[in-house]
C-alpha cells in the first residue's frame, strides 16, 4: 500500500513540475543575461570594448544579418543591436517585452521601446487599442548612428524599476521575454519583421535574465572577506604573542648593602660591625 501510494505522489510531482516548467519558460531558448560593471554610454555608437561585457546573439532580420548585446547593472537594463543594412535610410527598432514572462499573449501594461536616431520612445501595450502606445512618464534613453557602410548602431538604457505602472519592474533573477522588432525603410516602401519572434507572439520570445554581480574570486579557497580576516587574526596573535616574549621580568629585589668594615683607630684591626671594644688591646673604640 505504502508503495503504490509513493509511486503515484511521485508521478503526480512530476507532471506537476513539467507543467510548471512549460508555463514559466515558453519561449524560444535564447537566453541573455551578463552584468557589467561599466555601463556604455547611450549614443548610438558602440565604442571599442563598450560591450565587452554583454551577452549576445547573432541573428538575421529582413533579410539583414544582426547582433544584440544585452547586459545590466544594479539599476539598468542596457541593449544594443548592430543591423548592416543595405541602404542609409533612417530606419529604427523596438524591443517589446513580456514583462511578467508568462507567455501567451500581451498584457495590458508590458513594457517597450523604441530606438531610431532621434532617440528612445518609451512605451507600453494598450490592451484597448491592441498595441503599444507612448507612456505618460517615459524612462531611459536611446540613440542610433549609422557608418558608412551602412551599418546601424542602436543603442539604449532603461531602468529595471522606474516605479512607473507602465514599465517593467525587474530585480536581479528576474526573467523579462523580448523580441526585436526592426523597420527597415527603403525609398519607397518599409519591411518590418521581429526576431525572435513576431511583436504579438510572446510564446516565442527570447529571454533576459537579469544578472548578478560576479562573486569575487577566492583566495585559497575562501572569499577574499574571510581571507583577509583570517589573516588579521593571525598577524593580530603574532603581535600580541612577540609583546609577551619582549616583556621584561621584573628584577629581584635589593638584598641590603652590608655595612662598611670598621677599623680599630688605636691598631687598625678591622672590628666586626656591632664591636665596640678593640679585640687586640680591649680599648673603645666608639
Amino acid at each position: 500500500m505504502r508503495k503504490r501510494f509513493l509511486a503515484l505522489f511521485l508521478l503526480v510531482t512530476v507532471v506537476l513540475l513539467s507543467y510548471y516548467h512549460i508555463v514559466v519558460s515558453g519561449h524560444s531558448g535564447d537566453v541573455l543575461s551578463a552584468w557589467t560593471a561599466t555601463p556604455p554610454t547611450i549614443d548610438g555608437v558602440m565604442a571599442t570594448g563598450e560591450w565587452d561585457a554583454a551577452a549576445s546573439a547573432e541573428f538575421t532580420i529582413v533579410h539583414n544579418p544582426a547582433t544584440i548585446y544585452v547586459m545590466n547593472d544594479a539599476n539598468n537594463l542596457y541593449i544594443a543591436i548592430k543591423i548592416q543594412d543595405d541602404d542609409a535610410y533612417s530606419d529604427r527598432v523596438s524591443i517589446i517585452f513580456d514583462n511578467d514572462h508568462s507567455g501567451g499573449s500581451l498584457a495590458v501594461n508590458d513594457d517597450c521601446f523604441r530606438v531610431d536616431d532621434r532617440g528612445l520612445s518609451d512605451l507600453y501595450y494598450d490592451g484597448a487599442t491592441g498595441y503599444h502606445e507612448w507612456d505618460d512618464v517615459e524612462h531611459g534613453s536611446g540613440d542610433a548612428t549609422i557608418d558608412g557602410a551602412n551599418t546601424w548602431y542602436f543603442e539604449a538604457s532603461h531602468p529595471l524599476c522606474s516605479g512607473d505602472a507602465q514599465d517593467f519592474r525587474l530585480s536581479i533573477g528576474d526573467t523579462v521575454g523580448f523580441t526585436v522588432w526592426y523597420w527597415d525603410r527603403t525609398n519607397s516602401v518599409s519591411y518590418s519583421n521581429g526576431w525572435p519572434a513576431w511583436w504579438d507572439s510572446p510564446d516565442g520570445f527570447g529571454d533576459i535574465v537579469i544578472a548578478s554581480s560576479p562573486a569575487p574570486s577566492l583566495i585559497f579557497g575562501l572569499e577574499p572577506i574571510m581571507f583577509y580576516a583570517l589573516v588579521g587574526g593571525l598577524v593580530a596573535v603574532v603581535v600580541v604573542v612577540v609583546f609577551l616574549m619582549m616583556r621584561r621580568r621584573p628584577k629581584p629585589p635589593l638584598r641590603p648593602a652590608a655595612p662598611p668594615t670598621a677599623f680599630c683607630p688605636y691598631c687598625g684591626v678591622a672590628l666586626k660591625p656591632e664591636a665596640v671594644f678593640c679585640p687586640n688591646r680591649g680599648r673603645k673604640t666608639r
